[in-house]
């Protein structure tokens, strides 16, 4: 926070009122995570606006120039973490497992863990060598080089490729 709030001349307090921002924007989109998936009837469609938006998230919040921009990039962190989190994942799991499924939502779990633990010390290491500003532009490249070939690798419904859920008669 230190950081940012320095470069960006704004006190704890307005970088604050950002973090909120997306934390409310990010309960109202939960809400609607249900109808946007009616409403797009793929999964896989709701990953790839999620990823998309992180992506964008993460560039525009590097590349603010003030706090009104650090405000849309908040808008954007909060529209997407609905799309990203286990929520989403546990309905694609639910299609692939009819047994076991707490356990491959405990793997989902796990792995959204793990990756948080790996990565918080990664971009710390990224802000204290580079800056907050590169470091959110480097944080938008991995995510779009992870995700980009787990999104191709995602597949919605067992039945599209002539397999059945687990734990299916």
């Amino acid at each position: 926070i230190v950081p940012i709030c320095e470069d960006m001349q704004i006190s704890r307090t307005e970088y604050g009122s950002v973090i909120s921002l997306s934390t409310i924007v990010g309960f109202f989109a939960a809400l609607f995570i249900g109808r946007m998936l009616n409403f797009l009837k793929s999964v896989k469609k709701l990953i790839a606006i999620g990823l998309t938006s992180c992506v964008l998230f993460l560039v525009i919040y590097g590349l603010s120039p003030n706090i009104y921009i650090m405000y849309i990039s908040a808008l954007f962190r909060g529209f997407i973490s609905p799309y990203l989190g286990v929520g989403l994942m546990s309905v694609l799991i639910s299609k692939w497992f009819h047994e076991k499924k707490s356990i491959a939502l405990g793997i989902i779990a796990a792995g959204s863990g793990i990756g948080g633990t790996l990565l918080s010390p990664l971009v710390s290491v990224f802000i204290t060598s580079y800056g907050w500003r590169v470091s959110s532009l480097i944080s938008a490249s991995i995510v779009a080089a992870v995700s980009i070939p787990c999104f191709f690798l995602l597949r919605e419904e067992p039945e599209k490729y002539g397999q059945k859920p687990l734990g299916s008669a």
